[in-house]
């Protein structure tokens, strides 16, 4: 039943997400699967496909060459795919994402969402934004009671790619949104 349980969940956050259709979300046999060396993968919901250099070490995290970059990654946040990487087009970072893959803005706007939805959906841009090679964004959380600010903030805190963060100028949303510089 938790089984069960849980490939439920993965698909109602699938059909909620803005990506759905494109791409399926790994389903909990997927995730906890021990990836090989050399494989090829999907990170996050972007689309953006690499190859498994490392296996997974002790925190479930492996290295993927996508484009010339190397990320380290949390395995539950790669897909595989068993097809070749198709033709993609570099960006500034260094990173290749597909040609499909559209450009994000410089903001997210997560307010009214649930936290564990508006993690996600910050996982996902934050990936993209990386790979477009944005190395400044804004997260609109709202003022609220603060617990979805909270979730952002922890999300960011915990994140490798995160140089820092704070509440964004009074001008630009103040306290109800937060700047992230990523690294």
């Amino acid at each position: 039943m938790e089984a069960a349980s849980a490939d439920v969940a993965d698909v109602q956050r699938a059909l909620r997400s803005r990506v759905w259709g494109k791409h399926a979300a790994p389903t909990p046999t997927e995730r906890k699967t021990k990836l090989a060396v050399g494989e090829t993968v999907e990170v996050g919901a972007l689309g953006i496909k690499g190859s498994v250099l490392t296996e997974p070490d002790n925190s479930g995290r492996v290295e993927v060459l996508v484009g010339s970059a190397r990320l380290q990654m949390d395995v539950s946040r790669l897909r595989r795919t068993g097809e070749p990487i198709e033709e993609e087009r570099p960006v500034r970072s260094g990173v290749s994402i597909p040609l499909s893959t559209p450009a994000p803005g410089i903001e997210l706007d997560v307010r009214g969402e649930r936290a564990n939805e508006a993690v996600e959906r910050l996982d996902a841009y934050i990936d993209s934004a990386l790979a477009y090679g944005l190395t400044h964004v804004r997260i609109v959380h709202g003022k609220g009671t603060g617990a979805l600010r909270n979730a952002v903030w922890r999300r960011l805190a915990d994140s490798s790619t995160v140089a820092s963060y704070a509440f964004a100028p009074r001008e630009r949303g103040g306290d109800g949104a937060t700047e992230v510089e990523l690294r």
